[in-house]
């Protein structure tokens, strides 16, 4: 096991100058629950992100590393904000939830940030890796995933793109209140 606070140091030090994601920093809605995370003294963050709507066009052999990104928000999509691209390859809306990955000092430390989690109604909360260190991973719980084109052709009509454009929208607001719960529930630890 590796010493918790040079390790949190370490990672603190390297969060100030480089941060690996794809926009280099991390996403404004979930900033001060990761900022609070990292001021705790048993707890920091090594990922996060906020919850996005996205367009993805995946591959016939739905590959990760073969996805096209067509479109990503994360904030609330405004009216004519949304323009589709059409691709050939099957597309997808899709709205994703907040995750975080936070490491813990101990097993009773992990523990109690696990009980905050469940008691403001995370379910998709627990211990992912506490080979070397306790990683816990928290993923928020509203999700969207529908269908929405192929072959350069939309498989909905405009009416029902605009419907799930709301729903995600819904969805986005319902997730920041459970960053934001979530926030008071550690400020309390």
């Amino acid at each position: 096991m590796v010493n918790f606070d040079n390790d949190k140091k370490q990672h603190m030090h390297k969060l100030k100058h480089l941060d690996k994601s794809k926009k280099g920093f991390v996403d404004e809605p979930i900033l001060k629950l990761v900022n609070l995370i990292n001021s705790k003294k048993d707890y920091y963050t090594t990922s996060s992100c906020s919850g996005r709507i996205v367009v993805t066009a995946f591959s016939d052999d739905m590959k990760k590393n073969k996805t096209k990104w067509l479109f990503v928000s994360h904030a609330l999509i405004k009216k004519n904000q949304f323009n589709l691209k059409l691709v050939r390859e099957l597309t997808y809306l899709r709205f994703e939830p907040f995750i975080i990955h936070i490491v813990a000092k101990d097993i009773d430390c992990a523990t109690k940030l696990l009980q905050s989690a469940k008691d403001i109604g995370l379910k998709r909360a627990g211990i992912i890796s506490a080979k070397n260190r306790i990683v816990l991973e928290i993923i928020g719980h509203d999700w969207l995933v529908a269908p929405i084109a192929k072959d350069n052709n939309l498989l909905i009509d405009k009416d029902y793109l605009k419907f799930l454009i709301k729903e995600a929208n819904i969805k986005f607001r319902n997730n920041q209140k459970r960053i934001d719960l979530f926030y008071s529930k550690i400020k309390s630890l």
